[in-house]
């Protein structure tokens, strides 16, 4: 609340500031003004409270002259402590002198604590507190907790799936894949270098590359066609399903058909057809050969030890004899001898005729490659 002094314009408190006795007032401001004047009110305020114009003044901040003349709380609560004093001293000399046991003594006690005037506590200003609205409560509906068998489950998060962090941005998932499908392939490398098996096949590509590789793939496929029609196989034992794989059985050669005829027959009448006679042929008639001088003396050194040209055209014209016309050999195996190993080869004559043409084309490109 602002204070009498203020609720006056600045000539008003020039002309009371002139009836205080302070002059030269009017280059001050208002504010300054008034603080003169309070100062001067409260310094003499018995000599400025009997004038009319500061009745307002003093109205507001009491009289000077009733504060004095009045008394304070202070001063009566020091009065009425120094009576209950004397007379608790008073009531203690007298119930001193009795016996502790008479009954006169603790009716006297009784009275003395009657009489002794209790010192009013200090009352404080009551507070005001700030008013506490509450807010309007929302019942939420309760339901009842999740249950798995009868037993209640506390933590609901555990039904709900975890949350997997997100990626920031496309380009990180891709730069991800990309470092793990780089990591897979360096170990796939690694892996593969280790096992050696592009040396292998390096190796095994030199090999067959030449003439001599050509006729020896047919043949191991010729041999390998006879041996699995002549030698039969006999159950051995079955193998159960394992890791989600079907069970089969394992059938064993029976290495016994190679005390009888029925295994001799057919490999001596093969080996005479595609091994013996065109060896001996390749061998006589080696178109490899080659005259050369020196130092005086004529030698003839082949490339080939077989000429692999002559032993092609031999393996046809045995083929063709033997399949084709009815030649047993002069005699020297029967016709169930013949039609086992026709039946062995791949694709019977027909196969063995192709086999043959194979090594006469490759053993004439050879002999090209050789003359440039």
């Amino acid at each position: 609340m602002p204070s009498w002094l203020n609720t006056h314009r600045k000539a008003d408190l020039e002309d009371l500031a002139g009836q205080a006795g302070i002059d030269d007032v009017s280059d001050l401001r208002k504010v300054e003004i008034v603080a003169l004047l309070e100062e001067r009110l409260t310094n003499h305020a018995s000599e400025y409270s009997q004038l009319p114009v500061f009745e307002g003044y003093y109205a507001r901040k009491g009289s000077p002259t009733k504060r004095e003349m009045g008394s304070t709380p202070a001063a009566e609560l020091d009065v009425t402590k120094s009576v209950t004093r004397r007379r608790a001293t008073q009531i203690k000399g007298e119930s001193d002198a009795e016996p502790v046991s008479s009954p006169t003594a603790a009716t006297g006690r009784r009275a003395a604590r009657a009489a002794v005037v209790r010192t009013p506590a200090r009352v404080e200003a009551p507070r005001i507190e700030a008013a506490i609205f509450d807010a309007p409560r929302i019942e939420e509906p309760i339901f009842d907790a999740p249950t798995v068998g009868g037993a209640m489950i506390e933590d609901t998060s555990l039904l709900s799936p975890p949350r997997m962090p997100l990626p920031p941005s496309p380009a990180v998932v891709t730069d991800a894949i990309e470092e793990q499908t780089a990591r897979i392939s360096e170990g796939v490398n690694k892996l593969w270098n280790a096992s050696h098996i592009m040396d292998m096949l390096y190796d095994a590509r030199v090999g067959l590359s030449s003439v001599t590789g050509v006729h020896t793939t047919i043949f191991l496929l010729e041999f390998a066609a006879l041996h699995y029609a002549t030698v039969p196989r006999n159950f051995a034992f079955d193998v159960p399903s394992l890791f989600g794989f079907p069970g089969f059985a394992v059938f064993l050669p029976d290495l016994f058909v190679l005390l009888t005829h029925h295994y001799w027959a057919p490999s001596l009448l093969w080996a005479t057809m595609n091994f013996w006679a065109p060896l001996a042929m390749g061998w006589l008639f080696n178109l490899s050969l080659k005259l050369k001088k020196k130092d005086g003396y004529e030698d003839y050194r082949p490339k080939y030890r077989i000429d692999p040209l002559m032993f092609s055209i031999a393996k046809a014209l045995m083929s063709w004899m033997v399949y084709s016309q009815g030649n047993r050999l002069y005699g020297t195996f029967a016709d169930e001898t013949v039609k086992t190993v026709e039946t062995a080869m791949p694709y019977g004559y027909s196969g063995s005729m192709v086999a043959a043409y194979i090594g006469i084309a490759t053993s004439i490109w050879d002999g090209i490659q050789n003359k440039k």
